[in-house]
């Protein structure tokens, strides 16, 4: 993923990545052979509502490196998502 800003460069990673996050909710086939583990981001992305398909195109673009954010654009969102949370906070006075 890159966020528009060219001026970044990319950092190597240091060594093997930690310990995988723990499993939110594990589903055993009926035999009880197989499991699949599902973590809670994947959880979150399978309620989210979007299509499989645009899921599929996201993660293939994230893949490729080809997924870039313009820099201007996520920082308004994030400051509006804060703003949003605080004006729910005070009852719309935020």
């Amino acid at each position: 993923m890159r966020i528009g800003d060219s001026s970044w460069h990319r950092v190597p990673p240091t060594g093997p990545a930690g310990p995988a996050e723990k499993p939110a909710e594990e589903f055993r086939a009926e035999d009880g052979a197989d499991r699949v583990y599902l973590s809670r981001l994947s959880q979150a992305l399978l309620l989210c509502g979007l299509p499989p398909a645009r899921l599929e195109h996201l993660r293939s673009l994230v893949q490729s490196d080809a997924y870039e954010i313009p820099a201007a654009e996520l920082s308004r969102r994030i400051v509006q998502f804060y703003l949003d949370i605080s004006a729910e906070d005070t009852g719309g006075a935020g």
